[in-house]
């Protein structure tokens, strides 16, 4: 995730180069794009962070669930932000030598599953938990 705001950044995105070189700082401080000891804060930063929050929100795939299917094998289902699954995968774990493993990820039709998700929120200092 932390890749894919970098590169936002990086393509300079709603121009956000124009602003102060604070608000600069202070993304490129949250993005660890620079270390330093100095604190920076922005209130431009923040808003603009959290513009790229909404822009990325359905981009990011999750682990829904796992289910071991034997000693060396796993199916994985990932999902969207909403709980939906979007895709299915197996993988193996294969013995290649001693204390390590040759791994291979096959894709599987989808499972479809829907899980609940709680979504929180602090807007205005108050923590708010909702299904999503």
């Amino acid at each position: 995730m932390r890749q894919t705001y970098i590169n936002d950044y990086k393509t300079n995105k709603y121009n956000f180069k124009k602003e102060n070189q604070n608000a600069q700082n202070y993304v490129k401080q949250e993005l660890k794009l620079i270390t330093t000891s100095r604190f920076y804060w922005s209130e431009e930063g923040v808003r603009y962070l959290q513009q790229l929050n909404v822009d990325h929100s359905d981009d990011f795939y999750i682990l829904l669930k796992i289910e071991r299917l034997n000693d060396t094998s796993f199916k994985l289902i990932f999902g969207d932000v909403k709980g939906n699954s979007v895709s299915t995968w197996k993988v193996a774990y294969l013995p290649n030598g001693q204390y390590k493993s040759k791994i291979i990820a096959t894709r599987l039709p989808l499972e479809k599953i829907k899980v609940r998700m709680k979504v929180y929120e602090i807007r205005n200092g108050k923590l708010t938990i909702h299904e999503g």
